[in-house]
């Protein structure tokens, strides 16, 4: 038959016994106060010691578990961010078909004294960059 050790009081049991305990630091508080406790300030160096351990021990999980959600909160952020991209990416694309159409209905000569046409390819070209990007 399998035994474990209390890690909080150091009691010997079986697996499927329910053990409830006073954990040793608590236990070396209690009787700190007895002249008989010969000892007791190696074992509460040691518990101590013990404790320092498993609280660098859960310092280090928590820490992995805090950065996990931390780079899972950036990775949220970044799937929001390429979400808006795409959204101005396809308002840039619409806005400049209305302009080359709505810029048909105007003359020659205020599309050549605008421009127009470069401004048109000059959006295209941003958009092409910008999809090349994504």
């Amino acid at each position: 038959m399998s035994r474990e050790v209390c890690n909080r009081c150091g009691k010997v049991t079986r697996p499927d016994d329910v053990h409830t305990c006073v954990p040793k630091a608590l236990q070396l508080v209690a009787t700190a106060h007895l002249g008989y406790r010969v000892g007791w300030q190696r074992e509460a160096a040691a518990e101590l010691r013990r404790l320092h351990a498993e609280n660098e021990r859960l310092h280090q999980i928590n820490q992995s578990h805090e950065t996990k959600l931390s780079v899972r909160g950036y990775e949220l952020q970044i799937e929001d961010l390429k979400s808006a991209v795409a959204e101005l990416l396809q308002a840039l694309k619409d806005a400049t078909d209305a302009i080359e159409h709505w810029g048909a209905y105007s003359s020659d000569y205020f599309q050549q004294k605008w421009d127009l046409h470069s401004d048109i390819n000059a959006a295209r070209a941003a958009i092409d960059r910008a999809e090349g990007k994504i």
